[in-house]
Protein backbone atom coordinates (compact mmCIF):
# COMPACT_ATOMS: atom_id res chain seq x y z
CA UNK A 1 0.00 0.00 0.00
CA UNK A 2 2.94 2.41 0.93
CA UNK A 3 4.30 1.99 -2.52
CA UNK A 4 1.15 2.30 -4.83
CA UNK A 5 -0.07 5.60 -2.85
CA UNK A 6 3.64 6.64 -2.27
CA UNK A 7 2.36 7.24 1.71
CA UNK A 8 5.35 6.47 4.19
CA UNK A 9 2.08 6.45 6.68
CA UNK A 10 1.76 2.98 5.64
CA UNK A 11 4.71 1.80 6.61
CA UNK A 12 3.72 3.25 10.47
CA UNK A 13 0.54 1.37 10.21
CA UNK A 14 2.13 -1.67 9.48
CA UNK A 15 3.88 -1.24 12.53
CA UNK A 16 1.62 -0.64 15.00
CA UNK A 17 -0.76 -3.23 13.52
CA UNK A 18 -1.23 -6.36 15.35
CA UNK A 19 0.80 -8.73 13.19
CA UNK A 20 4.07 -10.51 13.03
CA UNK A 21 5.55 -7.64 11.31
CA UNK A 22 6.73 -5.67 14.73
CA UNK A 23 7.74 -8.83 15.79
CA UNK A 24 9.91 -9.96 13.37
CA UNK A 25 11.68 -6.20 12.86
CA UNK A 26 12.47 -5.87 16.62
CA UNK A 27 14.24 -9.20 16.57
CA UNK A 28 16.02 -8.53 14.11
CA UNK A 29 17.06 -4.95 15.21
CA UNK A 30 17.90 -6.21 18.51
CA UNK A 31 20.09 -9.31 16.82
CA UNK A 32 21.83 -7.10 14.08
CA UNK A 33 21.94 -9.44 11.72
CA UNK A 34 23.44 -8.72 8.64
CA UNK A 35 20.28 -10.37 6.18
CA UNK A 36 18.33 -7.05 5.51
CA UNK A 37 20.20 -5.02 7.60
CA UNK A 38 19.78 -1.83 4.46
CA UNK A 39 16.42 -2.33 4.51
CA UNK A 40 16.17 -1.88 8.32
CA UNK A 41 17.91 1.41 7.66
CA UNK A 42 15.89 2.74 5.04
CA UNK A 43 12.69 1.90 7.51
CA UNK A 44 14.17 3.88 10.22
CA UNK A 45 15.46 6.47 8.37
CA UNK A 46 11.83 7.31 6.64
CA UNK A 47 10.51 7.02 9.95
CA UNK A 48 12.35 9.39 11.12
CA UNK A 49 13.26 11.85 9.77
CA UNK A 50 10.88 11.96 6.37
CA UNK A 51 8.70 15.06 6.46
CA UNK A 52 5.35 13.70 6.27
CA UNK A 53 5.62 12.22 9.93
CA UNK A 54 6.64 15.96 11.50
CA UNK A 55 3.07 16.90 12.76
CA UNK A 56 4.24 12.95 15.03
CA UNK A 57 7.38 14.01 16.18
CA UNK A 58 7.33 13.73 20.42
CA UNK A 59 9.22 15.62 23.23
CA UNK A 60 7.92 15.28 26.77
CA UNK A 61 7.59 12.42 29.37
CA UNK A 62 6.33 8.95 28.13
CA UNK A 63 6.24 5.96 30.38
CA UNK A 64 6.73 2.03 29.94
CA UNK A 65 5.83 -0.60 32.41
CA UNK A 66 7.56 -3.92 32.15
CA UNK A 67 8.68 -6.97 34.08
CA UNK A 68 12.47 -7.23 34.35
CA UNK A 69 14.20 -10.04 35.92
CA UNK A 70 16.90 -8.74 38.51
CA UNK A 71 19.55 -9.40 35.71
CA UNK A 72 17.66 -7.44 33.40
CA UNK A 73 17.61 -4.64 36.06
CA UNK A 74 20.96 -4.88 36.52
CA UNK A 75 21.07 -2.85 32.99
CA UNK A 76 19.68 0.19 34.26
CA UNK A 77 21.99 1.86 36.97
CA UNK A 78 22.29 6.01 37.79
CA UNK A 79 24.43 7.47 35.70
CA UNK A 80 24.45 4.50 32.99
CA UNK A 81 23.73 4.73 29.34
CA UNK A 82 21.04 2.53 27.77
CA UNK A 83 20.31 1.87 23.93
CA UNK A 84 17.04 0.89 22.80
CA UNK A 85 17.99 -1.53 20.00
CA UNK A 86 14.83 -2.00 18.76
CA UNK A 87 11.72 -0.14 19.15
CA UNK A 88 10.35 0.58 21.81
CA UNK A 89 6.43 1.11 22.88
CA UNK A 90 5.49 3.53 25.39
CA UNK A 91 2.73 5.82 26.44
CA UNK A 92 1.98 9.43 27.84
CA UNK A 93 -0.83 8.19 29.58
CA UNK A 94 0.86 6.77 32.71
CA UNK A 95 -2.12 4.70 33.91
CA UNK A 96 -2.09 3.06 30.61
CA UNK A 97 1.46 2.09 31.47
CA UNK A 98 0.95 0.72 34.72
CA UNK A 99 -1.11 -1.94 33.69
CA UNK A 100 1.58 -3.51 31.68
CA UNK A 101 3.01 -3.87 35.56
CA UNK A 102 1.18 -7.33 35.83
CA UNK A 103 -0.53 -7.67 39.32
CA UNK A 104 0.37 -11.23 39.68
CA UNK A 105 3.95 -12.01 40.92
CA UNK A 106 5.48 -15.17 40.27
CA UNK A 107 8.26 -16.11 43.04
CA UNK A 108 10.96 -18.74 42.94
CA UNK A 109 11.28 -21.44 45.99
CA UNK A 110 13.54 -19.08 47.97
CA UNK A 111 10.04 -16.86 48.01
CA UNK A 112 11.86 -14.09 45.83
CA UNK A 113 9.66 -12.82 43.02
CA UNK A 114 10.95 -14.23 38.95
CA UNK A 115 10.01 -10.46 37.78
CA UNK A 116 9.64 -7.33 39.29
CA UNK A 117 7.18 -4.47 38.13
CA UNK A 118 9.50 -1.75 36.49
CA UNK A 119 7.93 1.51 35.58
CA UNK A 120 10.48 3.34 33.31
CA UNK A 121 9.88 7.44 32.81
CA UNK A 122 11.64 8.36 29.10
CA UNK A 123 12.25 12.06 29.01
CA UNK A 124 12.47 12.75 25.24
CA UNK A 125 14.29 15.85 24.76
CA UNK A 126 14.90 15.12 20.41
CA UNK A 127 12.10 15.07 18.10
CA UNK A 128 13.93 12.99 15.86
CA UNK A 129 13.91 9.89 18.28
CA UNK A 130 10.12 8.82 18.70
CA UNK A 131 6.61 9.71 17.47
CA UNK A 132 3.35 10.13 19.08
CA UNK A 133 1.10 7.58 16.91
CA UNK A 134 -1.90 7.95 19.18
CA UNK A 135 -3.85 9.08 15.95
CA UNK A 136 -2.02 6.06 13.14
CA UNK A 137 -2.55 3.48 15.43
CA UNK A 138 -5.00 0.65 15.57
CA UNK A 139 -5.70 1.33 19.64
CA UNK A 140 -5.56 5.27 19.88
CA UNK A 141 -6.59 4.68 23.52
CA UNK A 142 -3.28 3.54 24.16
CA UNK A 143 -1.38 7.08 23.22
CA UNK A 144 1.25 5.59 22.13
CA UNK A 145 4.71 7.06 21.38
CA UNK A 146 7.50 4.83 19.45
CA UNK A 147 10.49 5.63 20.24
CA UNK A 148 13.30 4.34 17.89
CA UNK A 149 16.40 2.23 17.66
CA UNK A 150 19.46 3.53 18.73
CA UNK A 151 18.05 6.29 21.54
CA UNK A 152 20.62 6.82 23.70
CA UNK A 153 19.16 7.31 27.17
CA UNK A 154 20.90 7.86 30.36
CA UNK A 155 19.54 7.12 33.99
CA UNK A 156 18.82 9.32 36.41
CA UNK A 157 16.97 7.32 39.36
CA UNK A 158 16.98 3.98 40.03
CA UNK A 159 14.41 3.40 43.20
CA UNK A 160 12.17 0.81 44.81
CA UNK A 161 8.96 1.27 46.40
CA UNK A 162 6.02 -0.60 45.47
CA UNK A 163 7.44 -0.78 42.11
CA UNK A 164 10.99 -0.31 40.40
CA UNK A 165 10.68 3.26 39.04
CA UNK A 166 13.54 4.43 36.43
CA UNK A 167 13.78 7.85 35.00
CA UNK A 168 16.13 8.36 31.98
CA UNK A 169 16.68 11.15 29.94
CA UNK A 170 17.96 11.20 26.02
CA UNK A 171 21.48 11.67 26.46
CA UNK A 172 23.72 14.18 24.08
CA UNK A 173 24.04 11.15 20.94
CA UNK A 174 21.12 10.10 18.74
CA UNK A 175 21.46 7.69 15.66
CA UNK A 176 21.23 8.94 11.91
CA UNK A 177 20.59 6.03 9.49
CA UNK A 178 24.69 5.68 8.66
CA UNK A 179 25.98 6.39 12.43
CA UNK A 180 25.60 8.42 15.79
CA UNK A 181 26.08 11.98 16.14
CA UNK A 182 27.24 13.32 19.05
CA UNK A 183 25.49 16.78 20.14
CA UNK A 184 28.33 19.40 21.51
Amino acid sequence: MALTTRDPKYLLKAYTAETGFYTKLNIDLASDTDVGKLERQFYIGILAFNPCFDQFRFNGEAYRGMRLTEDDLREYAVNQKVMIKSFLSATIDKSEAEFFLGKIQRHNIHGQAVKMGVMCTYIIRDKWSSLNVEHISEYPKEKEVLIFPYSVFMDLVVSVSYYVVIRCYASAMYYRPFGFVEIV
